[in-house]
């Protein structure tokens, strides 16, 4: 009995410090630059985060909002699957265009989105700039459940509208 007690010991926190874990099974790899778009034509763009297909376990979106955003808002959050590959990840106008992203017609709001071990699915953000110039923000902030635990991770991609 007292084994058990001790191997439950080292057990129990090795699985709360993994299930704690910030980022959990959504790990971003984007490269970290930034998208850049001219001022006015893009003053409502949009923006695509790719989310990876080789997830570990379901994960529901639960909140998203930018890092360091200069002159920029957040104003939306959709999860676009893709049923014929392509994906988003880039920085465009804001609506997504139907004849380029056929799939933005059935994206759903991001905040309870669930995504599956290989779904192929893009976070797009409605990014509003202005009044002030330029306009930017260094990041994504996800949060995120998998598994019963709260994560959080970021994309290392931001994006600009004026001097970049």
């Amino acid at each position: 009995m007292p084994i058990i007690l001790a191997l439950l010991a080292v057990c129990i926190p090795l699985t709360a410090c993994e299930a704690l874990s910030p980022t959990g099974p959504l790990d971003l790899s984007d490269t970290g630059g930034t998208w850049c778009g001219d001022y006015p034509l893009y003053v409502t763009s949009s923006m695509g985060v790719n989310i990876p297909s080789d997830l570990s376990s379901d994960i529901t979106i639960t909140d998203v909002w930018l890092n360091d955003a200069s002159n920029m808002t957040l104003d939306g959050a959709w999860l676009m699957q893709h049923r014929d590959g392509g994906l988003l990840a880039g920085f465009g106008r804001f609506p997504l265009s139907e004849d380029t992203f056929p799939d933005w017609a059935d994206a759903v709001p991001a905040i309870g989105a669930v995504v599956h071990p290989g779904d192929r699915a893009d976070l797009v953000l409605k990014l509003l700039s202005g009044p002030d110039m330029p306009a930017r923000m260094s990041g994504v902030h996800i949060v995120y459940t998998a598994g019963g635990w709260e994560h959080v991770t970021d994309s290392h991609s931001g994006a600009g509208v004026g001097e970049c």
